[in-house]
Parts: structure tokens; C-alpha cells; sequence
């Protein structure tokens, strides 16, 4: 019977390991498309140029980060909270992106941009 408990929980942890890991990727692609955005338009014209628009990526990455929360609760998994932590630290960064644009902060944009850069695998 611990067997077939243990196969289980094995499935369960290798299922929740790969979501992580699926969710975790759609925030680096989010991050990768606006780090391109910004190399080609800079702070004057990002915000009018990037698709999906800023707002639009924020709303799907509060989503994503919204699963992470739940799910980091529930795991134990060192390399599932590194990824988790990883994805939530760029979501904050593109947070940061988007204030210093609708304040026209240039000086906070760049370094939220770089943060992003830095952190993201391109």
C-alpha cells in the first residue's frame, strides 16, 4: 500500500515540478518580449510599441503569480522555490517598468530594465 502512496506523491511532485516550471516560462517569455521592446524603442516609445501592451502583460502575469503563491505554499521542493521566487522577482521588475512609465521616470525605468536584463535568460 506505501508503494502505491509513494508512486503517487512521486507523480504528484513531478506534475507540480513541470506547472511550475510551464508557469515560470510564460513569465520569462512576457520578460523577454519586453526587454526586446525595449532595446528597439526605449523609454520614449515603448509603451505605445509593445504587444501585448504592459497593462495587458501585467494582468496575465498577476495571474501567474497568483498560481506561484499557491503553489509555494504547498511544496518543499528547493529548486520549484527557486523558480517561483526567480518568476516573482521579474513580475516586480515589470511592475517597477510600468510605474516609471506612467511617471516618466526615466532614471527608475532604466533600472528596473536592467534588473530585467540581468535576470532574464536571453
Amino acid at each position: 500500500m506505501n508503494d502505491k502512496a509513494d508512486v503517487f506523491a512521486e507523480e504528484v511532485v513531478s506534475e507540480t515540478t513541470h506547472k511550475v516550471e510551464q508557469v515560470w516560462g510564460e513569465v520569462f517569455r512576457l520578460t523577454d518580449r519586453l526587454v526586446k521592446a525595449h532595446h528597439r524603442f526605449g523609454f520614449s516609445d515603448i509603451k505605445e510599441n509593445v504587444s501585448p501592451t504592459i497593462e495587458d502583460m501585467l494582468e496575465s502575469l498577476r495571474f501567474l503569480e497568483s498560481i506561484l503563491d499557491r503553489v509555494a505554499s504547498k511544496i518543499d521542493s528547493p529548486e520549484c522555490m527557486r523558480m517561483i521566487l526567480n518568476a516573482k522577482q521579474a513580475i516586480l521588475n515589470i511592475e517597477e517598468v510600468s510605474l516609471a512609465l506612467s511617471s516618466q521616470d526615466v532614471g527608475a525605468y532604466q533600472t528596473a530594465m536592467q534588473r530585467l536584463n540581468t535576470q532574464a535568460p536571453f
